[in-house]
């Protein structure tokens, strides 16, 4: 049986959040949910084999959607906060929700992208460049690129989940999801607090 915690840190907050964070923090988390979302969309109606060169651009994109989302929503729930939605500091289910929102859309994308990428055949492993589309010029140009996209070696380096980014996404995205799941008090702005009473 352990010691009772001395009186003056039973009770403490070790993890707090200052006053009026919940919306801007609501705002982030439904902006990576909803950039997810729409990447995953735009995925699906334009697909690119896996480790595609082109991922890349798309990725920014998603991450720039992202921070303009997240400023767009910012402002709309500062502005609405107190009248139609809660006041700022009452935010603690919706920012609850948009957490674990974030971490079901992350775990989802990366575990359908590892299952794509576990049973695509390696010659669909590109780098974007398609030889047969090419003039002569444009071939000798890039020859060094198109022999890195032929490289046997450099294919099956690029099978590697962790360079794919996707078991970091996974792992994020179960860790917010089960965050969301496991909860705290959202009445209070304490994320964490010591056991007792203060």
């Amino acid at each position: 049986m352990g010691q009772p915690l001395p009186e003056f840190l039973r009770g403490y907050c070790v993890l707090g959040l200052a006053p009026g964070s919940l919306v801007p923090l609501t705002a982030g988390f439904l902006a990576v949910t909803t950039g997810v979302i729409l990447r995953s969309g735009y995925d699906w109606w334009h697909p690119l084999p896996p480790r595609d060169m082109r991922e890349g651009g798309r990725l920014i994109l998603q991450w720039g959607s992202v921070l303009g989302l997240g400023l767009l929503l910012y402002g709309s729930l500062q502005y609405l906060a107190g009248s139609l939605l809660p006041p700022p500091d009452k935010f603690g289910p919706a920012l609850r929700a948009a957490i674990g929102c974030s971490g079901l859309a992350l775990g989802l994308r990366a575990l359908i992208r590892m299952q794509i990428a576990m049973f695509t055949p390696a010659e669909a492993h590109t780098l974007g460049v398609d030889p047969s589309q090419m003039t002569l010029t444009e071939i000798e140009m890039d020859a060094p690129h198109l022999a890195l996209a032929a490289a046997p070696s450099d294919v099956a380096a690029d099978t590697s989940f962790l360079r794919c980014s996707n078991v970091p996404s996974f792992l994020i995205g179960v860790v917010l999801l089960g965050s969301a799941i496991t909860g705290w008090n959202t009445a209070s702005l304490c994320l964490l607090r010591l056991p007792g009473s203060p």
